[in-house]
């Protein structure tokens, strides 16, 4: 938010941090987060989103909720890799289903296709 120059007073961090966490999990890349927003904070949102993946693939980092995005992107890029996984395991086991995000479902899907 500092190398963006917004306030901290007017929009808080950790409101835009739950916001991108949220974005994640919808397996809302930066881009498409920022094609959905219509409000003032979502857009400031939608800046600080981009610039914080950034920051992540320059740093060689992740964050929690990139455990669930990076193996989906690996699944959907290298088919050999999904396909062991697939075939590790024979049964998936969800708990709480009804709690399941867009991207754990997502990642149970394509474990789960064969």
């Amino acid at each position: 938010m500092e190398r963006l120059n917004l306030p901290t007073q007017q929009f808080n961090p950790a409101a835009i941090r739950s916001r991108i966490s949220m974005a994640k999990n919808q397996y809302l890349t930066p881009k498409k987060f920022a094609e959905t927003v219509h409000e003032l904070f979502d857009e400031k949102t939608a800046l600080v989103y981009a610039e914080y993946q950034k920051t992540l693939e320059r740093s060689n980092a992740m964050d929690f909720d990139d455990l669930l995005i990076k193996p989906i992107e690996l699944f959907e890029k290298n088919k050999d890799v999904l396909e062991k996984y697939q075939h590790r395991f024979k049964f998936i086991l969800v708990d709480e289903f009804q709690d399941t995000n867009r991207a754990q479902y997502h990642v149970i899907r394509l474990l789960g296709s064969m």
